[in-house]
């Protein structure tokens, strides 16, 4: 269960992180969201964009404790933390190529 304590702070901090990098890469024009839905949300009003990737995180913290038992989820918060490790490589990308 530690564990999985960890990937859920670090999920939920890379998400926060995800979400306010690509936000200055879009305001930038050094990015383009390549997520249809974020894509949408973004340009329907920043604060969609904000809510919607922020409340998934929570939603998140308030679901996975609950069906922790299971042997599914244990390899899908991997999946995720590799995902989320990935995409903040990227956006270190992007600033590095800005320096």
């Amino acid at each position: 269960m530690r564990d999985l304590r960890y990937a859920m702070v670090f999920l939920f901090a890379a998400n926060a992180a995800d979400t306010v990098l690509t936000d200055a890469g879009l305001r930038l024009q050094l990015v383009t969201e390549l997520n249809p839905l974020m894509n949408m949300l973004y340009h329907s009003g920043i604060h969609w964009f904000y809510l919607v990737k922020l409340s998934l995180s929570v939603a998140v913290l308030w679901v996975v404790p609950k069906v922790a038992q299971s042997r599914v989820v244990k390899p899908f918060y991997q999946l995720a933390c590799l995902v989320y490790a990935g995409a903040l490589a990227l956006h270190l990308l992007w600033l590095a190529e800005q320096i």
